[in-house]
């Protein structure tokens, strides 16, 4: 299992301009206030799943874990 501060690292090796973080019982969900504009549209969230450090998109989640969106899943929010 990762930590968040580790989560971080991770995340800004991908980007480096998200404000916020949500955990979650298996993940982190990276996202940003002013997502900036991207080909096809805004960026989205990411995932940084807990277990393992893997980087996924943050449609990954719903499809392999919708339930994740469960109030006992849920841990809290980190301003960053």
């Amino acid at each position: 299992m990762i930590t968040f501060e580790e989560a971080v690292k991770i995340a800004k090796e991908r980007r480096d301009y998200f404000d916020t973080c949500e955990e979650y019982k298996d993940m982190y969900i990276f996202s940003w206030s002013d997502a900036p504009a991207a080909d096809g549209g805004w960026d989205m969230p990411f995932i940084v799943l807990k277990e393992t450090g893997e980087v996924k998109v943050f449609t990954w989640m719903i499809m392999h874990n919708p339930k994740m969106f469960e109030d006992d899943m849920y841990i809290g929010e980190h301003k960053i």
